[in-house]
């Protein structure tokens, strides 16, 4: 599910067992955040402590994403989208 949040799109992914390195409190929904550079956003987010899960990197539908964790391991994923 998607929304265009006016500047941001926001979307969920349903939760529920996953395989992949990306730990997650299990049923939870995944949360995707758009932004313009998914690297930059990464910098700026480590640098003041976020814990990723994974680093930005290519994805097979052409976009680069970067997933980081809140404290209770709900996972956020830092999306960018193919130009």
């Amino acid at each position: 599910m998607t929304f265009d949040a006016g500047g941001f799109d926001l979307a969920f992914e349903p939760g529920g067992k996953k395989g992949g390195k990306v730990s997650h409190n299990e049923g939870a929904p995944s949360i995707f955040f758009e932004v313009d550079n998914v690297d930059e956003v990464y910098k700026v987010l480590e640098a003041k402590g976020v814990k990723f899960a994974s680093e930005p990197k290519e994805q097979y539908w052409g976009g680069r994403t970067a997933a980081f964790l809140d404290p209770d391991e709900y996972v956020f994923i830092l999306t960018q989208m193919k130009k």
